[in-house]
């Protein structure tokens, strides 16, 4: 399925007074010299100036407009800058989540932010000088994460802190204050739970979902946790839903949509849609204390399963995952699932859009998907054509420029539900930006099923481009096209027609340099205008050939789990990767094509003691070129026994109680295989029972860890047996992936069956840390006891970064993998070091505005053109330039 980057309509301007202007200035001065911005001038805040603000009428005077692709130095298109407020003026800290409420009473809209350190309560109904009114602080301890939801005038905020609970805040205090910024106390607490990654809340119903709980009294164990607040000053804890494992977030609606099985035609059936990490897991909710799974889904392709929305009419779903970019090597991606029946969802369609970040949060209002996509910010995509299988891109800001790249820096989340269409994006390590969407009601639009052209030397081609209206719509529109470099021709035909009509985009490139050139197509009928970009790529000749960096030639005992990296290639525009069994390349295990990306880690794991091929084709119009050939070998694996020692549990037969019984392992690398061995107890009535068993923290979350690197400290969990056997009595089994029999009723005799779900999910985490084993008893009236259970561990050693070129560094540290630079100077900060990162306007290519930039400062000593980091800006420095022009930073272990 094709996608089709679409850069909407633009309404007219919105008018920037003289003073704005002047503000405009210093902003945008300010954020092109310093990322952040923490130092960037913000309004004074205090008594006089908030109470002036009261009586004025909501206005964008001073409104930074995105002008010729950027606003106060932030890359945009048809998103115009109403204001930023830095960290350090709302409360500091490190920013994540972000919500909003309006006050029905007064009319006035509030951005309610999280940070590390507490949540910050920001006035914006002047959206162009918003005023920080106070924090909240934590209720125990800072923490990456904060998650904000509102109910009848009242804020619920969890986080992951330990201990943390529920805070309740009454936000009609916020009509009250005098005097600036003030510190909040809570309403109410809820402590039914420890900790928390997120909260979902149901308006419709009165009901709160607490998600990925953690504390051992939580009987939810991580899934939903569901929470009556009806009365806001009194929540109470109402039931929950675990059979799914962790659930890292959700939305739960009452159910209007097509499938009747589930639409009683009163809305009172409750339906959550749950992301756990590798499924979508549909649930009904309806009863709190007996809900039931509806469907689970995995796909293809899934790194970790984040978080999603549906449409109004709830017949689509659009899923984020968040670590499919980095480990698929594709550009950001958006799942598209048809819902009309909720037992059988699927997927229906992926867009891909034109960045590589990972996409985080994403909202739905009005027919338009809102993502906060970290390093490429808030990106907009229209839906109105989805039907038809195209998503276009209507509007972007990007937060965090000079990096699309797919790492956790810029656009935490989004809030797009004001009624004054002023939507909220909360930045990372940046703070607050409101902006003004120009482009979401565009009486007309342009779509194409291709958004790349490429030559190989001189050439002509040509792109169909369709023009939609609105009904109603019957202007005549013009057409024009921008970005077309020296010798390019460009012509749309027909020049002028009212649609619907299908015209023709001609291109000719004789004589034009070779390089990606975006061209920028625009409709107008005289008072709006929409924009689709066509990537036109141009080819002299064949592309250079890559080398290979890792793994080398020749290695031995390499981790199955082995990611590749090569070299940039010279005109390349792809690559395409195979890894083969054999030297002929007959027998290809792992393979991707049109990788952007210098890297690639396969979907599955390699076997073990084997020996494997890879090679790498560098690609462009005129063809591509081939590496050699390079082999490696895989390790062996490794294999031990360990036993619970802290058995027998007793299984009290009073409430839903959970043993959990805990497992600490040493075994050394990642694990490969894993069987759950000698499970056995006594319980009368076995159907009552659940098995899971939960991994350590996996390898690269560690809970110890601090700042955007660390993201979600999540473990794998499986269930091994869950609810079955009904009254059939104890338990004696052992549960292997490669065991030919299911589990038996009763489920004794000490057999080896296929657990409920595979335990193949463990594959890759660490073989070191303390593994837990969960019995639930589901009804209250039986009990029993817990008296052993073991693991038989397989793993084979951990990922060896290699030093691809011999800096003393492993690439996956390195910010030039395949340049020596021990020092790692990057005086850009952008993750790119100086000695492979020649781009010096942070494009993401190196071309003739480098170029020139490079002459402007030369035999001087400016830090960022000084490549090689000899003091000077010279010819040598001209010469890495030289090396990399067409090509994008990197590679670089930190920045990708």
């Amino acid at each position: 399925m094709s996608s089709v980057q679409k850069i909407g309509a633009a309404r007219p301007r919105v008018r920037v007074s003289r003073s704005g202007w002047i503000g405009l200035a210093a902003i945008a001065v300010c954020t092109a010299l310093a990322q952040s911005a923490f130092a960037c001038p913000v309004t004074p805040l205090g008594q006089s100036l908030h109470r002036a603000m009261s009586a004025l009428p909501a206005r964008h005077d001073e409104a930074v407009p995105c002008v010729n692709g950027v606003a106060a130095g932030y890359p945009c298109n048809n998103i115009d800058l109403l204001s930023f407020t830095p960290l350090s003026a709302i409360g500091g800290g490190e920013g994540n989540d972000i919500w909003g409420w309006t006050d029905a009473l007064t009319g006035r809209e509030y951005a309610i932010m999280g940070r590390s350190n507490g949540t910050a309560f920001i006035d914006i109904t002047h959206a162009d000088h918003p005023v920080y009114l106070g924090n909240l602080p934590t209720h125990t301890t800072n923490s990456t994460w904060r998650d904000i939801k509102t109910y009848n005038s009242h804020a619920f905020i969890v986080s992951e802190a330990a201990n943390h609970g529920m805070q309740v805040f009454d936000l009609r205090q916020l009509r009250n204050v005098t005097d600036p910024p003030q510190t909040f106390q809570e309403t109410t607490h809820y402590d039914d739970f420890g900790s928390a990654h997120n909260i979902a809340i149901n308006p419709a119903s009165g009901f709160a979902y607490a998600l990925g709980t953690r504390n051992a009294d939580d009987s939810c164990n991580g899934g939903l946790h569901m929470i009556n607040i009806a009365d806001v000053t009194n929540p109470t804890f109402a039931g929950c839903y675990s059979e799914d494992g962790y659930t890292h977030d959700a939305q739960c609606v009452n159910y209007i949509g097509p499938d009747a099985d589930y639409n009683n035609g009163t809305g009172s059936r409750e339906i959550c849609f749950n992301y756990n990490e590798d499924t979508l897991t549909i649930v009904d909710v309806t009863d709190k204390s007996d809900p039931e799974l509806i469907a689970r889904r995995t796909y293809q392709g899934s790194g970790y399963t984040h978080q999603g929305w549906i449409n109004e009419e709830q017949t689509l779903l659009l899923l984020d995952d968040e670590l499919d970019e980095s480990r698929n090597g594709h550009n950001t991606r958006t799942y598209i699932w048809n819902i009309d029946n909720l037992d059988s969802p699927r997927l229906s369609m992926t867009y891909d859009a034109p960045t590589t970040s990972i996409d985080h949060n994403l909202y739905i209002k009005d027919g338009f998907a809102f993502q906060a996509n970290y390093r490429s910010g808030l990106r907009i995509l229209d839906l109105s054509n989805i039907d038809s299988g195209v998503v276009s891109e209507n509007g972007f800001f990007d937060v965090f420029p000079g990096s699309d790249s797919a790492s956790f820096n810029g656009a935490w989340s989004v809030y797009p539900y004001f009624e004054s269409g002023n939507i909220v994006v909360s930045g990372i390590e940046q703070g607050l930006f409101v902006l003004w969407p120009t482009a979401l009601e565009a009486p007309f639009t342009l779509a194409s099923s291709t958004s790349n052209l490429d030559f190989c030397g001189n050439g002509s081609g040509s792109a169909p481009v369709t023009l939609a209206g609105r009904p109603g719509f019957d202007n005549a529109v013009s057409f024009s096209v921008s970005g077309a470099p020296a010798g390019m021709t460009v012509q749309v035909t027909p020049q002028a027609i009212v649609p619907p009509a299908n015209v023709t985009l001609s291109i000719d490139v004789a004589g034009v340099v070779s390089g990606v050139y975006p061209l920028t197509v625009t409709a107008s009928d005289g008072l709006d205008d929409f924009s689709i970009s066509v990537d036109v790529s141009v080819s002299a000749d064949l592309p250079g050939t890559a080398g290979l960096v890792t793994p080398l030639s020749g290695s031995t005992g390499l981790s199955v789990f082995q990611p590749f990296f090569w070299s940039a290639a010279a005109d390349a525009f792809r690559y395409d990767v195979d890894v083969a069994t054999d030297a002929a390349f007959e027998s290809i295990v792992a393979s991707a094509s049109n990788v952007e990306a210098q890297s690639f880690t396969p979907v599955s794991a390699l076997a073990t003691e084997s020996t494997y091929f890879w090679r790498v084709r560098s690609r462009n119009a005129c063809g591509t070129s081939q590496t050699a050939t390079a082999s490696f070998t895989t390790a062996a694996e490794s294999c031990r026994v360990f036993a619970a020692d802290d058995v027998p549990f007793n299984i009290l037969s009073g409430g839903t109680p959970t043993v959990i019984s805990t497992l600490q392992t040493d075994l050394e690398g990642l694990v490969t295989d894993v069987n759950v061995i000698d499970v056995s107890g006594l319980h009368t009535y076995v159907g009552d029972l659940q098995f899971r068993l939960e991994g350590p923290v996996n390898e690269g979350h560690s809970e110890g860890e601090t700042g955007a690197s660390r993201r979600h400290p999540t473990r794998t969990t499986v269930t091994l047996m869950n609810r079955i056997c009904g009254a059939d009595d104890n338990f004696d089994l052992n549960f292997d992936d490669e065991a030919s029999t299911p589990i038996p009723c009763p489920p004794t005799g000490g057999g080896t069956h296929l657990p409920t779900a595979a335990l193949a999910e463990f594959n890759g985490v660490t073989g070191t840390g303390d593994w837990r084993l969960y019995v639930s008893d589901n009804f209250p009236s039986d009990g029993g006891r817990l008296d052993a259970w073991g693991l038989e561990l397989c793993s084979v050693p951990a990922i060896i970064g290699t030093d691809g070129d011999q800096d003393g560094l492993d690439n996956d540290q390195d910010n030039c993998a395949t340049v020596p630079n021990a020092d790692q100077r990057d005086t850009d900060s952008d993750g790119f070091g100086n000695a492979c990162d020649t781009d010096l306007n942070n494009d993401g290519t190196t071309n003739f505005v480098d170029l020139g930039q490079l002459r402007q400062v030369f035999f001087t000593d400016d830090a960022n053109a000084d490549f090689n980091g000899d003091g000077v800006v010279n010819v040598l420095d001209l010469g890495i330039m030289r090396q990399r022009f067409f090509q994008p930073p990197g590679p670089s272990g930190l920045a990708n």
